[in-house]
């Protein structure tokens, strides 16, 4: 490249190194503007596929509503293993959705102030733009700075082109998202209530586990089955703590 071929060169002159300085600027605009061009695209498709992505999501919140009004307790067949392996898959889920309703929360306070912030954004653009176009026409310029003025001044033109279009279209971008959040909401509500039927089922459990203890060491205990009386001291403190944890359970 270019570039590379003058900071290769042995040349040291003030003219190679504002050459090389205009180029570097050249290519990290060429490549912003690349950049925005994308977004540009990404935008444009988003806002086109609105109306479709919008009637989707109403489907979804109704389903995830639907699912959520009629879900029941159904972790009663499992083990206390499989329960709370159950419960840290959940609490890892609920992890991933907070974090994703964190960014939908913040993407909708960025919407809900774009208007105020494309404009002052444009009005920066413009005034750069008018001093660019007035730079180029400077008797004095080379072609290597016209080059970047160029450059930048593309740069400008889609990032205005950008802002624009998401100032103009600010009510349907923040619809999308609220779209979103409430998708993200009732798969929380629905896992957190999964939580709760686990919770109750280990509960159960640990219930009957503590009753069937406290049974069997009261049956040795009427039946004088324990003659060691440190085994027998044991006993009735492990029939203690039964019967303790058991009122607790209830």
């Amino acid at each position: 490249m270019q570039l590379d071929a003058i900071k290769s060169s042995n040349s040291t002159t003030d003219e190679a190194a504002l050459l090389a300085k205009n180029l570097e600027g050249t290519l990290a605009f060429i490549e912003k503007a690349k950049k925005q061009q994308a977004d540009l695209d990404a935008l444009e498709l988003k806002l086109r596929n609105a109306p479709k992505t919008l009637e989707k999501s109403q489907i979804t919140v109704k389903q995830l509503s639907d699912s959520l009004a009629s879900l029941k307790n159904s972790f009663g067949q499992l083990s206390n293993t499989e329960i709370e392996n159950q419960q840290d898959e959940i609490h890892q889920q609920l992890q991933a959705i907070q974090t994703s309703l964190n960014e939908v929360n913040s993407s909708l306070a960025n919407y809900r102030a774009i208007t105020e912030q494309t404009r002052k954004q444009q009005t920066e653009n413009n005034t750069q733009a008018e001093k660019l176009t007035r730079w180029k026409y400077n008797s004095q310029a080379s072609k290597s700075l016209i080059d970047k003025y160029n450059a930048e001044l593309k740069y400008i033109e889609l990032n205005n082109r950008y802002n624009f279009l998401l100032s103009q279209n600010a009510n349907v971008l923040i619809s999308l998202e609220e779209a979103k959040r409430s998708e993200i909401s009732l798969r929380q509500q629905i896992l957190q209530q999964k939580l709760i039927y686990l919770q109750e089922e280990l509960n159960a459990n640990r219930l009957k586990e503590f009753e069937a203890q406290t049974k069997q060491a009261e049956e040795l205990k009427a039946n004088n089955k324990v003659e060691n009386p440190i085994i027998q001291e044991q006993l009735t403190l492990n029939t203690d703590l039964s019967q303790y944890l058991v009122e607790q359970t209830q």
